[in-house]
């Protein structure tokens, strides 16, 4: 069981304002979306004003999400992350993930950029998206129970990033719908985040994850 915690109602909004689902007609197999270029945003908090601080944001040197891609197989489900620059440190891309019967959450970890050992991959259910309970400054919590998936396998380059997830680990669903977010660090205690989220995206509230449309399994 995990438990994380976001800063401020600030990075929230700015994170998450496009948080919204897309309605594509379903794909056979596999099935690929673009991401506008150069929305990446970099993110400094300062504690000042007590008590809660304040973020300043500006255009992201790095980390902006181009590209996802989604392979659907009688055996597994390949997501696939085009990202700018991915090289250049620590990072962490997460893949929000709904079937028929589920969410599911891919993190993948790369604690010195993609080059270096130790990039690491896990499955957790988050339960059903809702919308979450804010304390005074903004800042919220969560809890997720991990999803024992012991042959997921993750490959990461200079651009891009790709976990290969057995459908067993997923119930061997019929559809896949996934999204993607990319957080990296910068010096001087900024960080940069982007989020795939096509022109097309409706509004609805910032806590629901951007998702393509369905992928059925390649007969």
């Amino acid at each position: 069981m995990t438990r994380s915690r976001a800063l401020s109602a600030l990075l929230c909004a700015a994170i998450l304002l496009l948080a919204a689902p897309t309605h594509a007609r379903a794909a056979e197999g596999a099935w690929r979306g673009d991401d506008a270029a150069g929305d990446a945003v970099a993110f400094t908090f300062s504690p000042e004003p007590p008590p809660c601080g304040s973020v300043s944001e500006r255009t992201a040197p790095r980390g902006d999400i181009r590209r996802l891609g989604v392979r659907h197989t009688r055996s597994s489900v390949r997501v696939t992350v085009v990202i700018s620059d991915l090289d250049a440190g620590p990072a962490r891309v997460s893949v929000p993930l709904q079937t028929e019967r589920r969410h599911i959450d891919l993190d993948i970890d790369l604690p010195t950029g993609p080059e270096a050992d130790g990039v690491e991959g896990s499955l957790s259910d988050p339960g059903k998206p809702t919308r979450p309970e804010l304390d005074e400054c903004g800042g919220y919590g969560w809890i997720s129970f991990g999803v024992s998936c012991e042959a997921l396998r993750v490959r990461a380059a200079a651009h891009a990033v790709t976990a290969t997830i057995p459908r067993s680990c997923l119930g061997h669903p019929r559809w896949v719908r996934a999204g993607a977010e990319v957080q990296t660090e910068l010096p001087d205690e900024e960080w940069t985040s982007d989020r795939w989220a096509p022109a097309a995206a409706d509004d609805t509230p910032w806590w629901r994850p951007v998702l393509g449309p369905r992928v059925r399994a390649a007969r």
